[in-house]
């Protein structure tokens, strides 16, 4: 892989952080600073995990280290880039969908891993930041391409630093974890605690009884309703009892629906 010339230091402007963003960072720059080379930051759902990884990109920027930054949805390329351009840095991004073609030159790589698999890897890079770990870092393309390209044979004498970042770092196989990965694990508050510090809006529960019969509903082996028993009572008659329901309570608010499967979704209430 042909290296690229250290390219000239961007004038960057890294986003404005709250107090317990900036702790997290730094806890992360602490254990690089132990000799760790790859640590996951877990930071749940409304802790900003996008800012996180973009005051990141702008640290190693700053310090004229190139970054790869692996996403797996198309949404979070653009997010991704729309949070970049706020700190002046326009990204090269690979993907397939992009209405440019990549620039292995710029100093950020902004990747969709379904592209980059089929693809040359970027050269040169100092930090690779996996955006929704819990899936991007099961995928082949970062176990048997990204990690050795840019690890080495031994992770501890890397020039590398990795980081993963998730709000549920976790999988539902039991075999399959992260220690393998990732040598240290940073803690972001958890969603109460984003609640207490006026962060995330306190969440309020409803549930009626009677709406189905949980006798038919079968679990896994590891405690979750199957899905073959999920579509067997989610029928017509049920999903139009729980949208009168959220009718009731909440007439004039938008909705997301998780469903039992693809039929689930396509039945008309």
């Amino acid at each position: 892989m042909q290296l690229l010339e250290k390219p000239a230091k961007l004038e960057v402007t890294p986003l404005l952080l709250r107090d317990y963003q900036k702790q997290a960072i730094a806890q992360v720059y602490n254990f690089f600073r132990q000799g760790i080379k790859a640590v996951l930051l877990y930071a749940p759902t409304g802790a900003g995990k996008t800012v996180l990884a973009a005051r990141m990109i702008c640290d190693a920027v700053k310090k004229n280290r190139r970054v790869l930054f692996l996403v797996h949805r198309a949404k979070l390329v653009k997010q991704t880039v729309k949070t970049l351009h706020k700190s002046g840095i326009e990204p090269s991004v690979i993907w397939a969908g992009w209405h440019e073609k990549p620039d292995y030159s710029k100093s950020v790589q902004v990747a969709m891993v379904q592209t980059l698999q089929n693809r040359e890897l970027p050269p040169d890079i100092g930090l690779v930041i996996a955006d929704e770990v819990h899936t991007t870092a099961f995928y082949k393309l970062y176990t048997e391409k990204v990690v050795p390209t840019y690890g080495g044979e031994i992770l501890a004498f890397s020039q590398c630093f990795f980081v993963g970042l998730s709000a549920s770092p976790w999988r539902t196989k039991t075999t399959e974890g992260y220690c393998h990965l990732f040598q240290a694990i940073v803690r972001a508050p958890y969603p109460q605690e984003l609640i207490n510090m006026g962060y995330l809006v306190r969440s309020r529960q409803f549930g009626y009884d009677g709406l189905i019969d949980f006798k038919k509903l079968d679990t896994a082996g590891n405690g979750d309703y199957t899905q073959t028993s999920m579509q067997k009572v989610c029928t017509p008659i049920y999903n139009a009892e729980v949208v009168k329901h959220y009718l009731e309570v909440c007439p004039d608010r938008k909705a997301i629906v998780f469903c039992a499967g693809v039929d689930d979704c396509c039945q008309n209430i």
